[in-house]
């Protein structure tokens, strides 16, 4: 998900410390999720819970902040 951000998203808005600090929290709720023992259901449904409220803040951050800086992203 990071990845497609980065190629699609990232490069075509100003850097803003705001959506950084989302796309960061993306990270961590990821790395939380895959960390999380896989027989503990409820842990589990939490870990993934915060990964897509991660994701659902960090679309927001950017629809908010995000200033197109006038680059046009390269056809893929």
């Amino acid at each position: 998900m990071i990845e497609v951000f980065d190629e699609r998203v990232r490069g075509s808005i100003e850097r803003d410390r705001r959506v950084e600090d989302e796309r960061d929290r993306v990270l961590i709720a990821a790395v939380k999720l895959a960390e999380t023992p896989t027989n503990d259901e409820a842990e589990i449904g939490a870990a993934r819970k915060h990964l897509v409220d991660a994701i659902d803040y960090l679309e927001q951050a950017v629809l908010r902040f995000g200033i197109p800086n006038g680059r046009k992203r390269q056809p893929q």
